[in-house]
């Protein structure tokens, strides 16, 4: 029996793509959010995390830089930050010598390359030189992320902000009224855009910083 050869107009790949639309329109882009603090007097300090939305995307690594408005908040120390959550990977991070009030983390483990999941990645030790009543923006830019095979994953980013409260006074060289005294400041000048605020999550205990790591992220700015 003669076999009669049948041409397919569509093109095998056209084919796949169409077959995996649905699910990739499932997942969407992760989203690192900066939480808000407010602090009962000026000078106080507070904690401010970062924490990540997968938004359905496989997310093994993050990068991000904060800015923020030098005069109105102040990193009381780049060693003060420090990885948090239930991720389980290291936190390398540094102040930017060529950025002013910059600083850029990065969470990643070269050793453990699995999924992360929505929820906290990192916090630090945030100074607020607010006037009471008003607030500084802490702006998060340059985010990126990567799957376990190290693609890039697309990744957006939402800001916060630290507040001082209304009616307090000012507190500049003490701490937390009733508490030990805040910690030293050394920044430099700069200032960073604000956006909408996210929740605030709740910090747990400050553990080793992590040994710097030597791969960026792909996308990461």
């Amino acid at each position: 029996m003669r076999r009669i050869p049948v041409r397919c107009r569509t093109p095998f790949w056209t084919l796949l793509v169409i077959a995996l639309a649905p699910l990739s329109s499932a997942h969407g882009a992760a989203t690192l959010f900066v939480s808000s603090a407010t602090v009962a007097n000026q000078g106080d300090a507070a904690q401010i995390c970062v924490t990540l939305s997968t938004g359905g995307a496989e997310v093994a690594g993050t990068q991000n830089d904060l800015v923020w408005d030098g005069s109105c908040a102040t990193l009381t120390d780049g060693s003060q930050c420090y990885a948090a959550g239930t991720h389980g990977k290291g936190l390398s991070g540094k102040l930017l010598d060529n950025r002013d009030f910059t600083y850029r983390a990065l969470i990643l483990s070269l050793g453990d390359v699995d999924p992360i999941d929505s929820g906290v990645l990192y916090c630090c030790s945030f100074q607020s030189e607010a006037e009471p009543g008003s607030c500084c923006n802490i702006s998060i830019i340059g985010t990126g992320a990567s799957d376990s095979k190290g693609t890039a994953v697309g990744a957006g980013g939402k800001s916060g902000k630290i507040c001082t409260a209304a009616g307090s006074g000012s507190n500049r060289g003490g701490g937390p009224s009733g508490g030990a005294p805040s910690l030293s400041v050394d920044n430099g000048g700069g200032v960073g855009a604000g956006a909408p605020a996210a929740a605030n999550p709740a910090a747990p205990a400050p553990a080793a910083p992590a040994a710097p790591a030597s791969q960026v992220l792909s996308g990461g700015g």
